[in-house]
């Protein structure tokens, strides 16, 4: 007799062919999951604290992944909580691993391991408890989505004005890798802008399948020419939100899922984005390049090492909690400092003052961990990212509902992973309201008679009356 079939009625019996079999890399995930924990208990017993640590973290994560394919079914990508554990894994563990490797430990390194695997099992409780399944988003979802040559106008203007802004603040040379011109580039209406252009080719790509071939052309040489803008000053972030929401989307509507052609392109990716950043360090500090273990060198220079030495400082300093107020404040980012000069600066800028006094050391990105630490101790990673993990299961349940909430939230996994609650929230509000000036250009159906053959007029919407 053939055992009954997982989720079928009492009594019910089918035969060992449709049987639903447990799925053998979850099986294996969990049983790693379960060894690395063992071992980080026993390295905690016997005083290894800073292995313990990072067990603990391994452990958290491969948990995180084993159920995330139990539930989804598949390896998915444009799930959200994909990336999330992906790049929390990489901020927590990557300095800790170089540290044991090279049998050295930082101050306040083993605390912020610590925090990372706390922060790891209140994102997996909710997880556990709610089960939920990710479903692809149908292109139908975007059908009020409907961009015209105006659209497309507009985001070759905003190039034209990034660059005209560069040239204006005295950036002469834009393919030498110096981010030393971001200085005096970096400023509040560059960040805006920035932000702006990365919301107007959302909304392009969202309503993509209704351009033309030309048109299409048109939109990816100026993108293009915005990304090289971007490496050729040694600057990396102000694209990665529009490339990931290009991913998702695209993973979305191909119902595709992790494979080996996947991985080899995410590793090529990661080398690429890793090499940037080795060559823009090269650039700024070439004797670097006469270091004796050079692969070491490669591994620390990368964008996942910095960060978790804010959680490491905070761990071990005698700094007053905050209690939530850092995440009730964080709406006054929008409030100009020429309206209220005493305005709480950053908590990147913060931390760096904590630290280095007056000394301004580039190189820090926040984390919601630290910002979660500083406001409630070593519970707040716990909590915190137990109410993140539920606003991802939101998030993946109405996902088909709310596809440009959902498909912006998953662009800013990376952003949320190495920022603070106040810089997440400002990029939500002015990529809405990049969204919103597109939807209203979009309306503009002019366009140059010698362009109508490549950029036809809008498609128009069928209107079904209710009943």
């Amino acid at each position: 007799m053939s055992a009954p079939t997982i989720g079928a009625p009492p009594g019910m019996l089918k035969s060992h062919s449709t049987l639903v079999r447990f799925p053998t890399s979850v099986g294996i995930l969990l049983g790693i999951s379960l060894c690395v924990h063992l071992a980080a208990l026993t390295y905690a017993v016997v005083g290894e604290g800073l292995t313990a640590a990072t067990s603990f973290v391994l452990g958290q994560f491969t948990l995180s992944l084993g159920l995330l394919r139990l539930y989804n079914g598949a390896w998915v990508l444009q799930d959200i909580r994909m990336p999330m554990v992906v790049l929390l894994f990489l901020y927590g563990c990557t300095l800790p691993a170089i540290s044991l490797m090279r049998e050295s430990e930082w101050t306040g390194l083993t605390e912020a391991a610590v925090l990372f695997g706390t922060a790891y099992v209140g994102f997996n409780l909710v997880q556990w408890w709610y089960k939920q399944q990710w479903q692809d988003v149908p292109v139908e979802s975007f059908d009020s989505i409907r961009p015209s040559f105006a659209n497309a106008a507009l985001v070759l203007i905003a190039f034209i004005a990034v660059i005209g802004y560069a040239w204006v603040r005295g950036t002469r040379a834009f393919l030498t890798l110096d981010r030393t011109q971001m200085s005096w580039l970096y400023t509040q209406a560059w960040v805006v802008a920035m932000m702006m252009m990365n919301g107007f080719a959302m909304y392009l790509f969202a309503g993509w399948p209704r351009l033309s071939k030309n048109a299409r052309r048109f939109v990816v040489v100026t993108l293009i020419a915005f990304v090289i803008l971007h490496i050729g000053l040694g600057n990396r972030r102000d694209f990665i939100a529009m490339a990931l929401f290009l991913v998702g989307m695209i993973a979305s509507r191909r119902h595709a899922t992790i494979g080996i052609r996947t991985i080899i392109l995410a590793m090529l990716t990661f080398v690429v984005m890793m090499s940037l950043g080795v060559a823009r360090q090269l650039r700024a500090k070439p004797w670097m390049a006469y270091s004796t273990n050079r692969l070491l060198l490669v591994a620390e220079q990368n964008e996942f090492v910095m960060p978790i030495r804010t959680v490491m400082y905070y761990a071990t300093a005698d700094k007053p909690l905050k209690y939530g107020l850092t995440y009730i404040t964080a709406p006054t980012v929008f409030i100009p400092r020429r309206l209220w000069p005493e305005k709480p600066i950053g908590l990147s800028l913060q931390f760096n003052r904590d630290q280095f006094g007056d000394a301004i050391v580039p190189g820090y990105a926040y984390t919601p961990v630290t910002e979660a630490f500083i406001n409630f101790s070593f519970v707040g990673p716990f909590v915190v990212m137990s109410l993140v993990s539920l606003a991802t299961v939101l998030l993946v349940k109405h996902a088909r509902r709310r596809p440009m909430l959902y498909f912006t939230s998953f662009a800013l996994t990376l952003e949320f992973n190495r920022g603070s609650s106040a810089g997440v929230l400002y990029f939500l509000v002015v990529v809405g309201v990049a969204y919103a000036l597109m939807r209203v250009v979009s309306r503009i159906e002019w366009s140059p008679k010698s362009l109508h053959g490549m950029w036809p007029p809008p498609i128009a919407v069928e209107r079904v009356s209710p009943g």
